[in-house]
């Protein structure tokens, strides 16, 4: 396992446990709920996850299209890192 094995693991780590799934967001302090909300594409996703399934209601307009605007910029990032190493990349397949 290298370095580079080790610092994608702690990082995922820790956005799992930034990611509001078993706790309510509403219970951290006002700056950790910000750097959720602002940082954690997730947060979206189980936001509108909760609210269809636990709440029974429709995701308001800043959730519902911030999970969408959280994808595109997600695609957008993954296609320009691809295609930065797509020749790399044929190497390990």
């Amino acid at each position: 396992m290298c370095i580079r094995d080790s610092i994608y693991s702690a990082v995922l780590t820790a956005w799992m446990y930034l990611t509001p799934i078993i706790y309510l967001i509403e219970r951290m302090p006002a700056k950790v709920q910000f750097v959720i909300k602002a940082f954690n594409p997730m947060y979206y996703y189980v936001a509108q996850f909760r609210d269809l399934v636990y709440y029974g209601r429709f995701p308001g307009p800043r959730i519902f299209w911030g999970g969408w605007l959280m994808a595109f910029v997600m695609l957008f990032i993954g296609t320009w890192s691809f295609q930065r190493s797509k020749d790399k990349f044929i190497l390990y397949i």
